[in-house]
């Protein structure tokens, strides 16, 4: 029997974009209209920035600081990817910001820098129904991709993806603290 195809994306689910963006608003002084990112309710973080100079300032940061190329490893990703590449077949496939000049060369950076034994399975596209797979673990996979796909959605936990107004709330979820069994089960659902 043949290993199941999973494609794993790569911001919010193996890098903390969102943590990262949250420090360095803290460290910056810039007030966002939530106290805790358990809060977070937007999908981007800088919708929750109220000042509009501030929130187009972190946009500008984001567009043109090369941010993907610092951004820290969730927790459990590499030891889950390690894992979950026992039992199938992984890739990682990620969107590239198109802002930002330097994201293709900064994230498969990142990705050899992280997850070495994925830089051969790096996919970087801008629509992530055109990959044939049996699954996509993504924090936030556009709808268009969804219907379009072959794969079965899997949406990767985050505050903005849990609250019930979230588009993807009643989506399967998963996270790198629960069994891997529990996310291969979503195989062949739809």
């Amino acid at each position: 029997m043949s290993k199941p195809k999973i494609l794993v994306d790569c911001d919010g689910v193996l890098a903390d974009l969102d943590g990262y963006l949250w420090d360095c608003c803290l460290e910056a002084g810039v007030r966002l209209d939530i106290s805790s990112r358990d809060e977070q309710t937007k999908y981007l973080l800088t919708d929750h920035i109220p000042d509009p100079w501030h929130r187009g300032a972190i946009r500008d940061f984001i567009d043109g600081s090369r941010v993907f190329k610092d951004l820290p490893v969730l927790e459990g990703a590499q030891d889950g990817m390690n894992e979950l590449s026992k039992v199938a077949d992984v890739w990682i496939c990620t969107k590239p910001l198109d802002t930002d000049r330097w994201c293709l060369y900064d994230k498969r950076n990142w990705v050899e820098k992280h997850f070495p034994e994925f830089v051969e399975k790096l996919i970087l596209c801008s629509d992530k129904s055109m990959i044939k797979a049996d699954m996509l673990l993504d924090d936030a996979p556009a709808i268009d991709w969804i219907i379009k796909a072959e794969w079965e959605p899997v949406v990767y936990n985050q505050p903005p993806n849990m609250h019930k107004k979230s588009v993807f709330y009643d989506f399967p979820h998963w996270d790198w603290s629960r069994p891997l069994n529990e996310l291969l089960n979503h195989i062949g659902e739809r």
